[in-house]
């Protein structure tokens, strides 16, 4: 049943677009993941995110002018 894994999908096409109005940017660019342990429906945007290769299947080859934010709310929600 595919209910329950679309549930809340569909607002997050306005966090998607939020991305696209604020800046130019390339479609390769933009990634949309959902990080266990947290629901579609409290999603928000981020500029900026690392995940292990493992949560999307992919190797971080090079970073530019990056910057280090660390939050934990956002890692694990105990509720």
């Amino acid at each position: 049943m595919k209910t329950s894994k679309q549930f809340h999908h569909k607002n997050l096409n306005s966090l998607i677009l939020e991305v696209f109005d604020s800046l130019t940017v390339n479609i390769n660019e933009i990634y949309a993941a959902k990080i266990m342990g947290v629901d579609s429906h409290k999603s928000c945007v981020v500029c900026g995110i690392l995940l292990k290769s493992n949560d999307v299947g992919s190797t971080i080859r090079r970073v530019k002018n990056s910057k280090v934010d660390v939050v934990p709310d956002l890692i694990y929600n105990a509720e």
